[in-house]
């Protein structure tokens, strides 16, 4: 999940659908240390760190069956995480929230999935 990562490669293929997700920022995988040393060096906004890279999160699964997919997973040698869950809401919100990860705003950061296209 390189260059896009949040924003281009999960919040828009999902909002393309209609769909959101929040994602609980404590679930997530950490980043590796030298990643958070070379943004902090670089004095970027913390979203532009999670546009530009997968912040120790190689890349994403949906599935109906979790369990399934674990032992799939496991005996592969790799590891997953729920981190949270797909769903279509009735105020038409869409892509992903970040829920605990706060953004240069003070607030969650947000990616609808729609920031690129033409109004």
């Amino acid at each position: 999940m390189s260059g896009g990562a949040f924003k281009n490669k999960l919040a828009k293929p999902i909002a393309a659908e209609g769909l959101y997700v929040e994602i609980y920022g404590s679930s997530l995988f950490e980043p590796d240390k030298r990643e958070l040393m070379l943004f902090d060096t670089l004095g970027r906004p913390i979203e532009e760190a999670y546009i530009q890279s997968g912040r120790g999160n190689e890349g994403f699964i949906t599935v109906k069956n979790v369990k399934a997919a674990q032992k799939i997973i496991v005996k592969h040698n790799l590891q997953g995480r729920v981190v949270g869950r797909i769903e279509q809401r009735e105020d038409k919100m869409t892509g992903v929230t970040l829920n605990g990860i706060k953004g240069s705003d003070g607030k969650n950061i947000y990616f609808s999935g729609n920031e690129n296209k033409a109004s």
